[in-house]
């Protein structure tokens, strides 16, 4: 009957100041095309908590399964475009162990952002709501709004949802810690609800889902930077390159206090750590030493601190 929760989930975060009751609106950014980001799911061993202001949401015990990869493409480049020809944002899951991807089409506009498919693949692959698209949330949404919304998937019968901002504050995954999130709460009925949690600086997107019916949780992989950490690197004083590459890369950091134990480690998809590097100086460089193709996620210390994050794709 009702949607499942969209792969339109990830992001990649700054550590920016907390903010009281943040305000959505339509002209907060969106993560760029070319944004990729790993999806896990987890049981509901943790209660999503009751609503309220200021919350802070600690679900670090959540333990995950790695699902599969999930990038923001153009949707005019999908080649389900002219099925949904309104779609202005489209995300692109391709599970694990898969090459076969499925994309997720939603509109977004001055007044709502509402799904068009989900975890589609064609007809009879997933959802399709052309005949009345779902609403995530309309456009200004304060905390303690609701309304209303009637959606319809083909070949079925019109659904309502009540959709509520009902709380904001900080969240805490087994990957990191989100800074200004909001949470969604959709009621469909007795039993049958979705929480959906929201980032809004640097870009208004979903990072975790909780589907009542299920018992489950869906979650970004890793934030780009993490609560807990202290004077991280700007970006301008962390390089590396070439990304992606095949043989061997170089990590180029700008230190201002000198190297006191620093290293690098590198991470890949499920969160085992693959290879421990020592950095012994602004220039340091990354061997691919027989890891294989795909999607990692590195981390630099120094002095007790974590000065860098990011990720890199061995071709």
């Amino acid at each position: 009957m009702k949607k499942k929760f969209t792969f339109s989930g990830l992001a990649l975060l700054c550590c920016v100041a907390a903010i009281a009751q943040p305000v959505l609106v339509s002209t907060m950014p969106q993560p760029p095309v070319g944004t990729i980001d790993s999806i896990y799911s987890a049981t509901g061993s943790i209660v999503p908590g009751s609503g309220g202001p200021g919350v802070t949401w600690n679900f670090s015990g959540l333990s995950t399964a790695f699902l599969g990869t999930a990038a923001v493409v153009n949707p005019s480049a999908t080649p389900y475009n002219s099925t949904f020809p309104t779609a202005t944002l489209c995300i692109k899951f391709t599970p694990a162990g898969s090459s076969a991807s499925v994309y997720d089409y939603d509109s977004l506009s001055s007044a709502n952002w509402e799904q068009l498919a989900n975890t589609y693949g064609g007809a009879g692959t997933g959802t399709d709501y052309t005949p009345n698209p779902e609403s995530n949330m309309n456009f200004p949404f304060n905390y303690t709004n609701s309304f209303i919304d009637t959606f319809r998937k083909t070949g079925g019968s019109p659904n309502p949802v009540t959709i509520t901002y009902d709380d904001y504050g900080t969240l805490i995954t087994p990957f990191g810690t989100y800074y200004n999130v909001v949470r969604i709460y959709k009621y469909y009925g007795t039993g049958d609800y979705d929480y959906n949690w929201y980032t809004t600086a640097p870009y208004l997107f979903g990072v975790m889902s909780y589907d009542a019916q299920s018992n489950a949780y869906t979650i970004i992989g890793v934030p780009g930077s993490t609560t807990g950490l202290t004077e991280a690197a700007a970006p301008e004083t962390t390089q590396l390159y070439p990304n992606p590459f095949s043989d061997n890369a170089t990590l180029k950091l700008n230190v201002q206090n000198g190297f006191i134990g620093a290293s690098m480690s590198i991470t890949d998809a499920v969160g085992r750590i693959v290879k421990q590097i020592p950095i012994n100086g602004p220039e340091t460089t990354v061997l691919r030493d027989g890891m294989q193709p795909g999607l990692y996620f590195y981390n630099v210390q120094n002095n007790g601190l974590k000065i860098a994050t990011g990720k890199l794709v061995i071709k």
